[in-house]
């Protein structure tokens, strides 16, 4: 089974460090539902996996991009009259609170 976010995040290492170990977890508690269960990360495996979820959505940002031209191509764009009418604009905007609290773009 597992989680669908393989399918967005790849085999980023950093990431499928964190899911193998949550996904550990998730069946200890399965297990002993009524025991007491931690979380132990460190916070390296943490930041490596964020930078790795960073890298995934700027790769999906991409895609869509990508999709969203070829879409605008095929419906707009189809002959020299109807180029002529319409216009390209495309304008990603986007912010992160990266380290010691600085925004990131």
């Amino acid at each position: 089974a597992g989680s669908v976010l393989r399918l967005y995040c790849g085999s980023d290492a950093a990431i499928e460090k964190l899911m193998l170990y949550l996904e550990g977890h998730k069946t200890r508690m399965m297990q002993a539902p009524f025991d007491a269960h931690y979380l132990d990360l460190a916070s390296g495996d943490v930041l490596a996996a964020r930078g790795g979820f960073r890298s995934a959505m700027a790769r999906g940002e991409e895609a869509l991009t990508c999709f969203c031209q070829v879409l605008a191509d095929h419906l707009f764009r189809e002959s020299p009259e109807e180029q002529a009418r319409f216009t390209v604009h495309l304008q990603v905007t986007g912010e992160y609170k990266g380290g010691e609290g600085k925004g990131e773009r």
